[in-house]
């Protein structure tokens, strides 16, 4: 069954009026008619049955059949810092981020980046649409913020200084790896920095360790820039969360 969000707002007792954006996809993209059922997420942890009443030109409306708490978050709360990357490498790293149960992403510049930071602006809007369409298809019942990019690794690592477990990936870290951390405790939330093509310079690595971040590796070969991410979250959902 096909998933739209959709604020409280535009949920008043048993209707359903679609914003603009998910109206025009249940209209022009997926061509559902009056009668078709749907799933409506409020991204607050409600999940709604509902029944297309109306679908014309100038909006979408529908009926709630059935209402129920719906929660398919993982356990342990992962926000990402992804270096900038080239070309449409950010794209697909941010899709499959929200996928792989992300709480958030945050693009990051660092000393060896070939994207600067003022393209990165003009991007967000596209990286929050992503996102928000791969939390449809992945069933996710909240839509993973996209934050603004935040120009060096000291922005990342001092808002994210409360989280549980803090990580730092380096290509040269040989001693410590991800897959075999054992923590004291089951992080409950936890922050991945992920460099760019070119990887972390030493005194970038040095600079997070001064914030907590742990440097580790993924094992003897190097990733793409691309890769290491996806890898780091599905470790990461795999030690502690929910694969």
């Amino acid at each position: 069954m096909h998933r739209f969000f959709v604020g409280r707002e535009n949920i008043a007792g048993e209707g359903v009026v679609f914003p603009k954006g998910e109206a025009e996809h249940i209209r022009r993209v997926l061509r559902l008619k009056a009668g078709d059922a749907v799933h409506v997420l409020d991204g607050e942890g409600m999940r709604y049955r509902v029944r297309l009443t109306d679908v014309d030109r100038e909006e979408v409306r529908g009926a709630v059949l059935h209402r129920e708490g719906y929660d398919s978050e993982s356990p342990v709360a992962v926000h990402l810092g992804q270096c900038l990357l080239k070309g449409q490498a950010m794209d697909g790293v941010v899709r499959r981020a929200v996928e792989l149960g992300a709480a958030s992403i945050t693009p990051v510049v660092a000393a060896r980046c070939q994207v600067p930071l003022k393209s990165a602006g003009g991007k967000i809007g596209r990286w929050r649409e992503i996102a928000r369409a791969a939390a449809k298809q992945s069933g996710r019942s909240k839509i993973p913020p996209v934050h603004e990019a935040a120009a060096g690794l000291p922005a990342f690592c001092e808002h994210h200084a409360h989280v549980d477990l803090k990580l730092i990936l380096w290509e040269e870290e040989a001693t410590a790896r991800l897959g075999e951390l054992r923590p004291a405790g089951v992080p409950a939330s936890a922050a991945l920095l992920i460099g760019p093509e070119g990887g972390f310079e030493a005194a970038e690595v040095a600079a997070a360790r001064g914030f907590g971040f742990l440097p580790v590796g993924l094992g003897p070969r190097i990733l793409r820039a691309e890769t290491a991410p996806l890898v780091a979250l599905a470790l990461v959902q795999a030690l502690w969360g929910d694969l």
